[in-house]
């Protein structure tokens, strides 16, 4: 009699935090070519202040990351929070990844993501996180201390040597069973 393997879903979010609409081009088409590689039972969520739902279709995924538009936020940290929760909380035997990419973020927003880190601790959600910044556009040093909070929380710098689709990608291969990698 043959062994099955068990798949266990991937559960993945994203977070865009971009201002600039060459940037949005691109995250756009890296996001959609690393959706279009999920399996069928993956999830994926988006953070936009009109819906707050995990997606269950790569369609459906495809159409809200194409028709995502600059949202007015109201409160940052808690958006980062709401989406962390909805993927933390979403299946325990899935593989949990959350991508925060920013060609923007800044000193004033420091806090913030800290306090967001401290939040996916407390709640124990089992998300890798990985800030996600695009080359000169950002604030590297605000990014660059998260990986003091644990091995869970990884900044990367994306530029021509580091594709986001195939960073996505491999993040997903390394990620095993719903725990952090």
């Amino acid at each position: 009699m043959e062994h099955e393997t068990k798949y266990d879903p991937f559960v993945v979010g994203f977070y865009f935090d971009i201002i600039s609409t060459s940037n949005l081009f691109y995250v756009k088409k890296e996001v959609i070519e690393s959706v279009l590689k999920m399996e069928s039972d993956d999830r994926q969520y988006l953070w936009h202040p009109d819906y707050s739902n995990i997606f269950y279709s790569q369609g459906e995924t495809v159409g809200r990351i194409e028709n995502w538009s600059f949202p007015q936020i109201d409160n940052f940290r808690f958006a980062l929070k709401e989406s962390i929760y909805l993927i933390g909380e979403h299946n325990s035997n899935a593989k949990k990844q959350f991508f925060y990419i920013t060609d923007c973020v800044s000193e004033s927003k420091k806090h913030d993501i800290k306090q967001f880190i401290l939040f996916e601790e407390k709640m124990n959600l089992n998300v890798n996180i990985h800030f996600c910044g695009l080359d000169k556009y950002y604030q590297k040093q605000v990014l660059e201390c998260v990986s003091d909070y644990g091995h869970s929380y990884k900044h990367i710098d994306v530029n021509q040597e580091h594709c986001l689709s195939e960073y996505m990608m491999d993040c997903r291969k390394e990620t095993t069973n719903g725990k952090k990698s």
